[in-house]
Order: C-alpha cells, then sequence, then structure tokens
C-alpha cells in the first residue's frame, strides 16, 4: 500500500544475497515437509509445484516477510498453502542491504515418498 500523503511514493528497493534467502528458506523447510506430510494425510495424490511470491523488508534489525502470497491457481489444498505461508512468516531472512525490500518468488516442489 502506498501511504496517503505520497501518492507517487515508490518503495525503495534493496539487496539480498540469493544464497542468504535460499538458506533462510532452507531453514523453513522441515515445517513446510510436515505441512505437506499433514496435507498428504486427507490427499495421498497431493502434489505439485506451489510458488510462494513475498517481500523481504527490515523490521527491527531482522529480515521478515510481508505480502506473502501464492502465486498462480495454488496446489488446491488451503491448508497447506497457508501452512507454508505461515511457516515462511516465522523464518528470519537476511535484511536487505541500503534498506529497503525485495520481492522473492520461490518455487516449493512437492511429490509423495
Amino acid at each position: 500500500p502506498i501511504a496517503a500523503d505520497a501518492p507517487d511514493a515508490a518503495p525503495p528497493t534493496g539487496r539480498v544475497d540469493k544464497e542468504a534467502v535460499r538458506s533462510a528458506i532452507q531453514s523453513a523447510r522441515p515445517v513446510v515437509a510436515d505441512c505437506y506430510q499433514q496435507a498428504l494425510a486427507g490427499n495421498a495424490e497431493l502434489a505439485g509445484t506451489l510458488t510462494v511470491k513475498f517481500t523481504v523488508v527490515s523490521k527491527d534489525d531482522e529480515g521478515r516477510i510481508r505480502d506473502a502470497e501464492i502465486e498462480g491457481e495454488g496446489i488446491g489444498n488451503p491448508f497447506l498453502e497457508m501452512c507454508v505461508l505461515k511457516a515462511l512468516g516465522d523464518t528470519s531472512f537476511p535484511v536487505p542491504d541500503g534498506g529497503g525490500e525485495v520481492v522473492v518468488r520461490y518455487p516449493f516442489k512437492l511429490a509423495p515418498r
């Protein structure tokens, strides 16, 4: 959202190391795996790619996410989608260099074992 007193304001952009973002996402993978296992209990055939889009921002000197959403049609399981978004929301990300924010898209490839 844009502030009412600055209708033409655009948020500053920052930079983050891709490997640091990947590492942060990897730290959330055990929780994502638990989410997926719970979803499989209701649908053993559940599989596909779940692409998440979110913005990394600096909050209290930590990298946090906002505006997290599932891109496209998702995977057809609202529980799984919300669980993954919550897992990422609980994850610490690198703070964008120079302040600002960074938009990230990440595909989770899900398949039963």
